[in-house]
């Protein structure tokens, strides 16, 4: 560094006025307060953020008991349709033998008519004669 360098050095420095205690005091409490309200602002979104990722937990594990509670739902439709359904096709079925019987004695009854049917041939006769 040069003299006149130096000197200009010297003559900023002295142009600058020093600060006052106060002064000095006000800007650090001041650049403290602007820390704090930003490791309090950090905080804050940390927090937030956790909150988020909560409520997304939450929300899928209401999503998994509403789709289980669809499923056991679907499952005891499906046993009471089969159950309605095995005991229709029971009565079906007791209404089909009682039909049968019901012909059945018909056919065998006093009033059935056994009629001969002609017997018929068992063979073509041979008609063409060498």
């Amino acid at each position: 560094m040069t003299d006149d360098e130096r000197r200009a050095a010297l003559e900023a420095a002295y142009r600058t006025p020093l600060e006052d205690a106060v002064e000095h005091w006000r800007r650090k409490a001041d650049e403290r307060e602007a820390a704090r309200q930003a490791a309090h602002a950090e905080r804050k979104a940390a927090e937030a953020a956790h909150l988020v990722r909560l409520q997304k937990q939450a929300g899928q594990a209401f999503d998994e008991r509403i789709t289980t509670a669809l499923a056991e739902h679907d499952r005891a439709w499906t046993d009471a349709l089969g159950e309605v359904f095995a005991h229709e096709r029971k009565l079906m079925r007791r209404e089909v033998a009682e039909q049968v019987a019901q012909l059945r004695a018909e056919v065998t009854g006093e009033n059935a008519k056994v009629i001969d049917l002609p017997a018929l041939p068992l063979r073509k006769p041979n008609t063409t004669r060498w």
